[in-house]
């Protein structure tokens, strides 16, 4: 991710100048305005996906944390929706895009609750 970002500085600072890398192939400065473009989107989806994945290990350790409280539930008859729901509640998210990708992660997870086994010292 550094090296698109000084990637994307580089094609910012150079766009439609001599030092261009791309002027010993045209004269046409769209060119260095595309690849400035196309670079920052890089680094803003690779950050985006980033911060996911970092945001997704903390359902992870939510779900192992409440996982007799979960498996309670299921057996009173709570779907994994209505879990996910009460989930994000707690964590104070509101409705939006951020909303949306923890509720379906939430769920993908939740489903995978019945298959973990619960350890002895968990069990007391």
């Amino acid at each position: 991710m550094i090296f698109f970002s000084v990637l994307t500085v580089f094609f910012i600072f150079t766009a439609g100048t001599d030092r261009s890398p791309f002027r010993k192939i045209t004269d046409n400065i769209w060119i260095d305005i595309f690849a400035a473009l196309l670079s920052g989107a890089t680094v803003l989806f690779m950050s985006f996906y980033y911060s996911m994945l970092i945001e997704t290990k903390g359902f992870e350790e939510i779900i192992r944390l409440n996982i007799k409280k979960i498996k309670k539930l299921k057996d009173k008859g709570w779907s994994d929706e209505n879990i996910a729901k009460d989930i994000l509640k707690a964590l104070n998210l509101k409705k939006g895009f951020r909303y949306n990708y923890a509720y379906r992660k939430l769920i993908y997870m939740l489903g995978k609750v019945d298959k973990i086994k619960l350890e002895k010292d968990e069990e007391s």
